[in-house]
């Protein structure tokens, strides 16, 4: 199975290219690509900026397990009736000493890490950052004819290799996911699902579709990019949860077709699920 707008890295490690050409129908204009690469180089310092430092995220964790930990040594003082002695007495003030500095390093981390993410998304600039990307967004939908009514949803990109015939994902950029997931506009048109990225838009026929499989296996995403939080209400069947800087899912689903008697797969996050199920009527195997 090929999978839909990957990178297949394995016979050209330098290959950047993803699967699908044939499957492209327009794409976006010189001037367009290039500013939106520009926009794009922007964005990536930003998201630098966005990211937490290790240390911080280390250093907030610690608090939180020695907040818990010394809890635990004087809560049966608390709440059972043990007797404080002379021998025991230094021991329990100093464990609810570490057990305050826990909780209130924890607190203040927690407060830093929120306020540095906050610093970065209501500055002028990031602000100004975002009016451009709404305009070029804006300008692109009209180069690619992208109907008002079309659907955002996200799809999984990753570099991959194969070795006898297995598809192992490739981490880029130094991170430990190989997994993006990245935002593109889906509709129908004649009979074809039409899929919009940034710079081009692609077609796939409906006739083609056989089935959705889902994949049980963790996976990390690096943005989440969709209006609602993900831990709303909306979302919080699909158990979604913070590690690090990236966000962890517990599954992937893949779109399946055939084209010129290949067989190929369209790879999407679980919270996806419902938009691609209505585009395509199928229904998803477990």
């Amino acid at each position: 199975m090929k999978p839909f707008l990957q990178i297949d890295r394995t016979l050209d490690d330098s290959n950047r290219y993803p699967n699908g050409a044939e499957f492209n129908t327009a794409d976006v204009s010189q001037e367009t690509f290039e500013e939106r690469n520009a926009l794009s180089r922007e964005q990536m310092e930003y998201e630098k900026k966005l990211r937490i430092p290790k240390v911080l995220l280390i250093l907030n964790t610690f608090c939180l397990v020695l907040a818990f930990s010394t809890v635990m040594y004087i809560a049966p003082y608390v709440f059972k009736p043990v007797n404080i002695t002379e021998e025991n007495a230094f021991g329990i003030f100093v464990a609810f000493l570490l057990f305050a500095t826990g909780l209130a390093g924890f607190f203040i981390l927690k407060k830093v890490i929120t306020d540095r993410r906050k610093n970065v998304t209501e500055s002028k600039e990031f602000k100004e950052l975002t009016k451009r990307v709404n305009l070029l967004e804006d300008k692109i939908r009209k180069e690619l004819k992208i109907p008002e009514n079309a659907i955002l949803a996200d799809m999984l990109f990753c570099h991959y290799k194969e070795k006898n015939g297995i598809r192992i994902p490739i981490p880029e950029d130094k991170r430990k996911s190989p997994y993006i997931n990245a935002s593109y506009y889906f509709y129908i048109e004649d009979n074809f699902l039409c899929i919009a990225t940034a710079l081009d838009k692609f077609a796939v026929s409906l006739d083609s579709f056989t089935k959705i499989t889902k994949v049980n296996e963790y996976i990390k995403i690096p943005y989440w990019i969709k209006p609602e939080p993900f831990n709303s209400k909306k979302y919080e069947s699909y158990n979604i949860s913070v590690e690090g800087n990236e966000l962890l899912i517990d599954s992937y689903y893949i779109l399946h077709f055939t084209h010129n008697d290949e067989q190929w797969g369209l790879f999407f996050p679980c919270y996806e699920l419902p938009v691609f199920e209505e585009l395509t009527g199928l229904k998803a195997e477990n």
